[in-house]
């Protein structure tokens, strides 16, 4: 089974057309977020929080950061998410390059 054929079946119940606006959170899975974004234009994609703590602590082996980056996930303005990545920066620089290779809007 793939990801296009498993969510083409589920656009096809659903009842959505390819305008649909529709967030999908994932933890990675190989071909789902190309899968996503060909059958919907105009979905957005995020990485569930939990597993990218999971990774990070387990290549880094941090724990200290943990509440800092679910508060830069749950930030609600700009200033707000490089307030906290500065602080995630001051308690562990690694971490912090880490996790500026990822995309801040997911």
């Amino acid at each position: 089974m793939t990801w296009f054929w498993f969510l083409s079946l589920l656009k096809v119940d659903l009842k959505l057309d390819e305008d649909f606006r529709i967030t999908f959170m994932t933890k990675k899975q190989k071909g789902l977020v190309e899968a996503i974004g060909e059958i919907w234009k105009n979905s957005e994609h995020c990485n569930c929080v939990r597993h990218l703590y999971a990774n990070l602590k387990k290549k880094f082996k941090t724990y200290e950061i943990r509440n800092k980056v679910w508060e830069a996930a749950k930030a609600t303005t700009v200033e707000d998410f490089n307030r906290v990545m500065t602080k995630i920066k001051d308690m562990n620089e690694k971490a912090h390059e880490w996790l500026c290779e990822k995309p801040a809007e997911q």
